[in-house]
């Protein structure tokens, strides 16, 4: 069990608890309220517990493990929670959990990251929102940018794609690992919102018999 104060000043914000590893079959409790079961011991998962809080108040967390029911795993012969527990605000409109997709290509001596962003709307009123990305190479220069502006539904998600292109880019090796940046900024009425950061590079690899 944890006790925890959450401000009053978090009201009308999105509260998730999400858990790096719990072994293994756990239920979460917040305010004497299950928040959700999860049979698995080896995965991260994270819970909405906004309509459990109580703002401005002490709360109460508390997490059961039952490792009781069948044979353990070789894998793990431990028990409980073994990694971070985290607790994160959001506003109510904000980038999906894992919500900040990147997928890099090569196309002669161009870079090309092809981006994907979900957006979750958790309010009952549609919301025009600008997202826009930027891409950092090693040294934190801006090599490229663009942004979309899109209508998140009342109570909906939205996805963003877009592409950026970087001239004869850095290329990640084993012996150069070299990383950039994909910046990803959330605006509503020239408000920032929400932010994200991923790590990504570009690199090529073959297959040989040899």
């Amino acid at each position: 069990q944890k006790k925890l104060a959450i401000p009053a000043e978090d009201q009308g914000k999105k509260i998730f608890l999400y858990f790096e590893g719990v072994y293994n079959r756990s239920e979460v409790f917040i305010n004497g309220k299950s928040a959700g079961k999860r049979p698995n011991g080896y995965i991260s998962f994270s819970y909405d517990i906004t309509p459990y809080i109580e703002f401005g108040k002490e709360n109460t967390i508390a997490v059961k493990v039952d490792h009781s029911k069948s044979a353990d795993s070789r894998w793990y012969t431990g028990s409980g929670i073994y990694r971070d527990v985290w607790l994160v605000r959001a506003n109510a409109l904000h980038i999906d959990q894992w919500g900040v997709y990147a997928y890099p290509e090569l196309k002669q001596e161009k870079g090309i990251l092809n981006t994907e962003v979900v957006l979750v709307n958790s309010t009952q009123v549609a919301a025009p929102i600008r997202v826009e990305q930027e891409l950092l190479d090693p040294m934190g220069k801006v090599v490229a940018k663009k942004f979309q502006k899109v209508q998140v539904g009342a109570a909906d998600k939205a996805s963003v794609q877009q592409q950026l292109t970087v001239s004869n880019p850095l290329l990640w090796s084993l012996e150069q690992p070299v990383q950039y940046t994909l910046r990803t900024i959330v605006t509503q009425n020239g408000k920032q919102i929400d932010q994200s950061e991923v790590k990504t590079g570009f690199r090529t690899f073959t297959f040989d018999p040899n």
